[in-house]
């Protein structure tokens, strides 16, 4: 309804831009495509970092049905590297294992994991130069058992 004001007439700013205000609807999670492929698929220099690092200390598991690619190192600069070049995060572990140095006087360990879909674009693209070392062999397997797993059962909400 118009307002009135000092003899000028003036909207309500609801009114005048109806579509700032509406509620918008959120993407719902599409499991089979990824918001931002992962960077090294653009630029070759972090492919090439990023293969060196998975096959030098790369590993293979299972998660929930969805195989899962995981490095774990001393070094914060080289997975952070490895990090920018999967386009995943970073994290520190338990300080147990490695030695303690200036870099890293806590001796923490740094972890970075890939899982689903953006794990298995990263294991396609490596694959010409990956065939037939021991990470391509563990991915093959853990794919193929991560696949013959049940679901979880998932409860039923109670309703009164």
């Amino acid at each position: 309804m118009p307002k009135l004001r000092k003899g000028v007439l003036t909207m309500s700013r609801r009114r005048r831009n109806p579509d700032r205000y509406r509620k918008r609807r959120r993407l719902r999670y599409a499991p089979r495509r990824l918001r931002l492929p992962p960077p090294f698929q653009v630029n070759d220099t972090l492919r090439s970092i990023g293969l060196g690092l998975t096959i030098g200390e790369g590993s293979a598991k299972c998660e929930d049905r969805s195989p899962v690619i995981a490095v774990k190192m001393c070094d914060e600069k080289a997975v952070q590297m490895l990090g920018k070049s999967w386009g995943t995060a970073v994290f520190r572990g338990m300080p147990l294992g490695c030695l303690l140095t200036p870099e890293n006087p806590e001796g923490r360990q740094y972890v970075i994991t890939a899982k689903g879909t953006r794990a298995n674009i990263i294991m396609k693209n490596y694959e010409p130069e990956i065939i037939g070392t021991q990470i391509h062999k563990k991915w093959l397997a853990k794919k193929e058992e991560c696949l013959k797993k049940t679901p979880k059962e998932r409860r039923k909400k109670l309703t009164l």
